[in-house]
């Protein structure tokens, strides 16, 4: 009778463990999330470019957050009216309580002249049942690069905004 105790007590203390740690992992820790990348900027106050993008990243990755998960989601994304790919995503990415920060720098080139854009990140993720979502957008956004036209190079700036979703 005393060892059934024992084991029933044993049995409620580790399903007590586990749902404090599920409770604590705000994305489900199966499968991919797939996340749509979507924006647009302008540069000089004329020229137009755009970004629609999915990308699958694991859950596994986006609980753990950091670097990888902006390449995962970033690095290779066409950059539309810029006949482009982002080359570079760097920064920092992580999901707290629901809670999703950071700071990411996108990197490209058009003909050989540097753009770039930086941003925080703020938004919110949620586990429903087995699948994790994510919603997430650029706040603070800086645009600048160069622009070598033959006479000398000029500074360029200009606006953006993104987001990223889950699908």
């Amino acid at each position: 009778m005393r060892s059934n105790m024992r084991a029933s007590v044993w049995a409620i203390a580790i399903a007590l463990v586990g749902l404090v740690v599920a409770a604590g992992m705000p994305i489900a820790q199966a499968g991919d999330v797939a996340l749509v990348f979507s924006g647009e900027g302008q540069t000089q106050g004329r020229y137009n470019f755009s970004w629609n993008h999915e990308a699958k990243v694991s859950s596994e990755k986006l609980a753990a957050g950091g670097e990888e998960v902006l390449k995962a989601i970033f690095q290779g994304a066409e950059v539309k009216g810029d006949d482009s790919k982002i080359d570079k995503a760097s920064g920092t990415f992580k999901i707290d309580g629901g809670k999703v920060s950071g700071h990411v720098k996108l990197e490209w080139k058009v003909q050989g002249n540097p753009k770039v854009i930086e941003a925080d990140l703020d938004g919110t993720s949620s586990t429903t049942g087995e699948t994790g979502k994510v919603s997430f957008a650029a706040k603070n956004v800086k645009v600048s690069g160069s622009w070598n036209w033959g006479g000398g190079e000029m500074a360029i700036t200009g606006k953006a905004s993104f987001k990223v979703e889950s699908k």
